[in-house]
């Protein structure tokens, strides 16, 4: 599995200045008397709007297979900022286009004021719907940031208890040599003991017959 997020983020950043200079051409023509958006900006907004989606799904394919990409928390947090400063550019276009579009228009006719206020109430309603769902999507990205730090709080601990088992460990096998040294040691001054009782035991009985031996000589 390739890591989807790098080609969408291009193709995201590549849409948003494509839209940044239609909506600058827009508020150029509107003071020239064409007060209504292009259907390109239009579309273009769109656009963005569906690879967006597809940018935070990227991104939540990348946070749930962060060991397999080898991502780090700050890269995903990164990720998640990301997505958020363009979702917050696009809506900034998108309520200032539908704040522009509610202005009367310099010159034209009043057809055209009508269908700029309908495109007004239109684009008005429809940035109304995505900032809500701009709401829900950074109220899930909190709600993984939450998520993965108690992720990482708990790998820290378990870490921590790890070493400190590791110590533990050590000292006790630090402890099982020399008691295995020290009785080593009592084992060695037994037997020289016990070497020392056998030769002074023997010796005492040999000096027991000698005197025996004399004895009934005599």
């Amino acid at each position: 599995m390739q890591d989807p997020f790098h080609e969408v983020r291009e193709d995201a950043t590549r849409q948003l200045k494509q839209i940044q200079g239609l909506f600058a051409q827009f508020l150029k023509d509107r003071n020239s008397g064409y007060p209504t958006p292009s259907t390109e900006l239009i579309y273009a907004i769109d656009e963005l709007s569906e690879t967006l989606k597809d940018l935070r799904e990227a991104v939540k394919i990348a946070s749930d297979n962060a060991e397999h990409f080898q991502l780090s928390a700050e890269e995903l947090t990164e990720r998640a900022k990301y997505v958020e400063g363009l979702e917050r550019q696009l809506n900034d276009i998108q309520l200032g286009l539908a704040e522009e579009s509610k202005l009367p228009p310099v010159g034209g006719t009043n057809a055209e004021a009508q269908d700029a206020v309908d495109r007004a109430a239109v684009a008005e309603d429809t940035a109304a719907r995505r900032a809500e769902e701009q709401q829900y999507q950074q109220q899930l990205y909190q709600e993984q940031d939450v998520m993965l730090d108690s992720v990482y709080n708990t790998v820290g601990t378990i870490r921590g208890q790890a070493v400190l088992m590791g110590q533990e460990l050590a000292e006790q096998s630090t402890m099982l040599d020399t008691l295995d040294e020290q009785l080593e040691t009592v084992g060695s001054k037994l037997k020289t003991g016990l070497r020392r009782i056998k030769d002074f035991a023997i010796a005492n009985a040999d000096q027991v017959v000698v005197s025996q031996f004399s004895s009934s000589s005599l």
